[in-house]
């Protein structure tokens, strides 16, 4: 029984950041097939779908843009685990005067009265960003550049995940690093 607790004790510190880690890219991993998943919609259904992403609630789903259908049946939305944040470089920031594709960054960090029920969720919310697929494939010009996903308070690469946009506006890819022009 000494030996098991001596084993355990050695071990704790490396399995804690084994498991820091696990929540982090799970998120990541989600957001990212639910990109993948509206792209898919859109082209097959030919009806924009809008991702959203509410900051401050740490809640994220995937909808029909309303007016194209009725209703829609397949609308989800997920809540984040509790400790991951949430910044965004949100298209509604640029500047006049910078170059194209200059964004301004939105941060918040996700609370723990967190929505879990399927819910349309406007989009003139400032605390909300929204990522619109077109039936064409393409990604909406209002989409974020850029979303990154922390755990934790700290800033700390290993507890980053970014899911970054194409240059071409066809799909988002999760990274560890920064964008490029990105200043951290």
């Amino acid at each position: 029984m000494a030996m098991l607790a001596i084993v355990l004790t050695l071990a704790y510190p490396s399995l804690r950041g084994f498991f820091r880690g696990r929540v982090i890219d799970s998120e990541a991993c989600r957001l990212f097939a639910l990109t993948r998943y509206g792209q898919n919609r859109a082209v097959a259904e030919g009806v924009p779908m809008i991702l959203w992403l509410d900051m401050e609630q740490g809640v994220y789903g995937l909808e029909a843009v309303e007016g194209f259908v009725e209703e829609d049946d397949r609308a989800a939305a997920y809540t984040a685990d509790s400790k991951v944040s949430f910044e965004a470089a949100t298209p509604a920031a640029r500047t006049a005067y910078g170059p194209p594709g200059v964004f301004g960054v939105q941060t918040t960090t996700s609370s723990s009265s967190l929505r879990s029920t399927a819910q349309s969720v406007g989009t003139g919310d400032r605390n909300q960003v929204v990522i619109r697929f077109l039936p064409d494939g393409y990604l909406g010009e209002e989409s974020p550049a850029w979303i990154l996903l922390r755990e934790g308070e700290e800033e700390n690469r290993a507890n980053e995940r970014w899911l970054v946009q194409s240059t071409n506006r066809l799909y988002y890819a999760i990274q560890s690093d920064p964008p490029a022009g990105v200043r951290r």
